[in-house]
């Protein structure tokens, strides 16, 4: 009986260790939010959230450029942009990121015909949901047309455009 308790004994230490040895170990890290699929390819209207003033960026033709890229163009040819799906973007919830250099609106400096213009980076987030932002990067240099020159964002929403037929 002594030996019998000995043996119990021992086989709850060693499973209060092996226990123990897994309760200690780091916590496994949470899983990537997987891609979510693609919206359908065609034009979106862009609506911008931000306030009355601002001004409306176009639509945009939406397409796939990948398994997990979203490309995105300006309806009028302007520009295009690939879009990559980034897990830990927007606050771990996961979006499509990319980035583009706007070469700049044209603004009046002050004096008659003198205008200036320099390139803005600009870095887009579009979550699944199709809201996002923008963030523009502007400087001294490249100052916005209200002359700031800190970083500013903008927020938008895609709606996919009706289809109209002829």
């Amino acid at each position: 009986m002594k030996d019998l308790i000995v043996l119990v004994a021992v086989s709850v230490a060693i499973g209060f260790a092996l226990g123990g040895l897994k309760a200690s170990a780091p916590p496994a890290a949470a899983p990537e939010p997987a891609a979510p699929p693609l919206p359908r390819p065609g034009v979106y209207l862009v609506a911008e959230k931000s306030g009355p003033d601002t001004a409306e960026p176009g639509d945009w033709i939406l397409s796939a450029c990948g398994p997990r890229c979203l490309r995105a163009r300006a309806a009028a040819g302007t520009w295009q942009m690939d879009l990559s799906w980034n897990p830990t973007a927007d606050r771990h919830r996961g979006a499509w990121v990319g980035e583009r250099i706007d070469p700049g609106t044209r603004c009046w400096a002050g004096a008659p015909d003198e205008y200036q213009r320099g390139p803005v980076p600009l870095k887009y987030v579009i979550r699944a949901d199709l809201t996002g932002f923008v963030n523009m990067k502007f400087s001294r240099e490249n100052p916005s047309c209200r002359g700031e020159t800190e970083m500013r964002g903008r927020q938008f929403t895609l709606q996919r455009a009706k289809s109209l037929w002829s």
